[in-house]
């Protein structure tokens, strides 16, 4: 999944336009199948991330999320506005690696992404290697509530740029 967003030329208006034309473009196809519902959630989050909408992020996360660094939900929201005051903007350029749904609880799902973020826009993966780009590789546990894939918990380390590349 490749995709790069342009955010100076837009208005806050129109950036929240899009972004809502997309939400509703994604929703409005109601794909049966939960691997692709996981792949429009990770692009909505990650189109939130970009237009530093921590309350959007905080929508994909289960009410009971936790991880190595957040106890509950409200942390990371605080995380989150603190990321968005450091930086003037940001690109993210990410692959899903692998989506594995449970064999034996159709509820359950695991997925990885490798996620090159950069303060400027990305055309393409080669570009990374003249970038001075942020790689890493996030491992998230899913679970459907109610209807809605929900990230339960989340794991995230440092990659390297060939790692991401290889991806490909």
């Amino acid at each position: 999944m490749l995709r790069h967003v342009r955010v100076r030329s837009f208005s806050l208006v129109t950036i929240s336009g899009i972004v809502l034309l997309l939400f509703m473009s994604a929703c409005s196809k109601e794909s049966n199948d939960p691997e692709e519902k996981i792949r429009q959630v990770i692009t909505a989050i990650e189109l939130a991330a970009e237009q530093k909408s921590a309350t959007t992020v905080i929508e994909y996360l289960a009410n009971d999320y936790n991880d190595k660094h957040h106890q509950k939900r409200q942390q990371v929201i605080r995380s989150l506005l603190g990321y968005f005051y450091r930086k003037k903007n940001i690109f993210l350029f990410s692959r899903i690696s692998n989506i594995k749904l449970d064999p034996n609880d159709e509820t359950k799902a695991e997925a990885s992404v490798i996620m090159a973020m950069t303060a400027t826009q990305v055309d393409s993966a080669e570009k990374l290697l003249t970038l001075k780009a942020d790689i890493y590789r996030f491992d998230i546990k899913l679970s459907s509530i109610d209807g809605s894939w929900l990230i339960t918990t989340a794991s995230w380390k440092k990659d390297s740029a060939s790692s991401f590349l290889e991806s490909f």
